[in-house]
């Protein structure tokens, strides 16, 4: 499904209309035509539509009264990027979903109650390559390296330096605790494992012990 920004005319389009698929990179908005994905029949997504699946019947059935309208109250204050780069707010099982989504992957239980604070903070680190150790985590800036949660991170697969935008998919996925990175710099990828040339995109997101998840953030690092 298309998702369309009305102006004077149309300002911005993403997704799909019959045969023809409009999205948008760094360079600007394009139009290609569209094709049917492949969807593998892994055990991962196995995994991972049996977990959406128990969310939802948790919601509906065993989630009292007070808990959904708790996450009702959390998803009102909180926004996330939509495709066009435009913030929205989602509805409280959206919110229970994508937080539980992420404390699964982070290897934390289930919560059944929304955070204090709907949305972790950002994180948007300083990546550097290093001839020995490979792409390193060099600064955090002002992100509370106190919190406690984990940072989930994911690789794109060795691309050509001239790709300046990567949605994925993701083909390695990595969790640091966020107390990992008071001794920085903390290597991300192994020198190793680097393919000269070539540049890879990494994706953050944040998933704190209360079941607060950030929106991801996604950085690029070039291999000489």
């Amino acid at each position: 499904m298309a998702l369309i920004k009305l102006g004077p005319n149309v300002a911005g389009i993403s997704g799909s209309i019959g045969g023809t698929t409009y999205a948008r990179n760094r360079a600007g908005s394009y139009a290609r035509n569209r094709t049917k994905p492949t969807v593998p029949n892994s055990t991962k997504r196995a995994q991972i539509n049996a977990l959406m699946g128990d969310l939802i019947q948790t919601w509906q059935s065993t989630l009292t009264t007070a808990e959904r309208t708790a996450w009702d109250n959390a998803a009102s204050l909180t926004s996330f990027p939509n495709r066009l780069g435009e913030a929205f707010t989602p509805t409280g099982v959206n919110l229970y979903i994508r937080s539980n989504m992420i404390m699964n992957l982070i290897g934390r239980p289930i919560v059944a109650v929304p955070p204090i604070q709907p949305v972790a903070p950002l994180f948007a680190p300083t990546l550097a390559y290093h001839a020995i150790d490979g792409i390193e985590i060099t600064a955090v800036g002002e992100f509370d390296l106190t919190l406690a949660g984990k940072i989930m991170f994911t690789n794109s697969p060795p691309l050509r330096p001239s790709i300046n935008y990567y949605k994925g998919p993701w083909v390695e996925k990595s969790l640091k605790l966020i107390t990992d990175l008071g001794a920085l710099p903390l290597p991300i990828r192994a020198i190793a494992d680097c393919v000269a040339g070539s540049r890879y995109f990494f994706r953050f997101v944040i998933g704190l012990n209360d079941g607060s998840v950030s929106s991801p953030s996604i950085l690029s690092c070039d291999i000489p």
